[in-house]
């Protein structure tokens, strides 16, 4: 499902003395199925765009269209928007509040219009994709699990509408490297699935990673648009916006600098060992 920005603004305390522009003139366009990291500092206009995205907010100037239908126009159906766009927040975990996990994860379809059967089974379905046993778990307080837990019971209750559109705020924020290692599985094969995702992140290395394309916003206007190949091809630029180069291209850099030489800067953890087995089965290029 496609996303398109028209000219998009939004102030905070519009009208006001206070007034904080968090996005001016914005113009995007994501095509369905596409996989799409969004990185800047705080406070560059990142998680505005998604909530304008998501209907959470109203643009203050310009239209934001899904599948070319302007979501803000009088007479769209918001029903329909929320069952084709998910969001997950930052610290989801802290929004649960059902008595079971069934029924936490069931909530976001409890006025589908689907039978008690088929939600059952669409709760089943999301909860197996997030990696439980949905038998074992089904009637368990969603609140005795631990933290990474909590935030995959959490996805669970935004994919179970089976989103078209699957919206992410630093989901991966304080989880322990094996929970964030299944979680980035999860979304692989969430956009194998044809959904359009957001994944709102500072994690360069994790967006290098899955995502195919990478926005940077700096003061609510994209400064930065494509690969992340391309977008971390100059480092001056990550250094200006404050991206950061993630682990992968710190260590390139120190190998380089010990006299290794790259064909192609490595972006991803496979190339950069892909590289090093080469260079030490006695290859004069690394990252060939």
């Amino acid at each position: 499902m496609s996303i398109e920005l028209n000219h998009v603004s939004f102030c905070y305390d519009s009208h006001t003395a206070d007034e904080i522009a968090a996005l001016r003139e914005v113009e995007l366009f994501i095509g369905d199925g596409e996989f799409v990291g969004i990185m800047g500092h705080t406070g560059c206009g990142k998680t505005t765009l998604a909530q304008l995205v998501a209907g959470l907010l109203t643009p203050l100037a310009g239209a934001v269209k899904i599948d070319g239908a302007d979501i803000n126009k009088k007479g769209y159906d918001r029903k329909l928007l929320r069952k084709k766009v998910g969001f997950v927040f930052q610290y989801p975990e802290h929004q649960l509040f059902e008595t079971t996990v069934e029924r936490e994860v069931a909530f976001g379809i409890k006025n589908s219009g689907l039978s008690k059967g088929e939600q059952k089974e669409r709760v089943r379905a999301a909860l197996e994709c997030m990696g439980f046993p949905f038998e074992k778990i089904r009637k368990e307080s969603p609140l005795s699990f631990s933290g990474g837990e909590k935030r995959r019971i959490a996805i669970a209750g935004a994919i179970v509408s089976e989103p078209d559109i699957l919206i992410l705020d630093e989901p991966t924020a304080g989880l322990d490297a094996k929970s964030r290692a299944s979680f980035h599985k999860i979304m692989v094969k969430l956009n194998h699935r044809k959904a359009t995702v957001l994944w709102i992140s500072h994690d360069a290395d994790s967006l290098c990673e899955y995502a195919g394309r990478i926005l940077v916003l700096e003061k609510g206007k994209v400064v930065m648009d494509g690969t992340p190949r391309e977008v971390f091809a100059d480092p001056a630029k990550t250094e200006q916006y404050q991206i950061g180069a993630g682990r992968v291209r710190v260590i390139s850099e120190m190998l380089q600098k010990q006299g290794f030489r790259f064909r192609q800067e490595p972006i991803r953890y496979r190339e950069l060992l892909d590289g090093l087995c080469n260079h030490f089965k006695g290859r004069n290029v690394i990252g060939e």
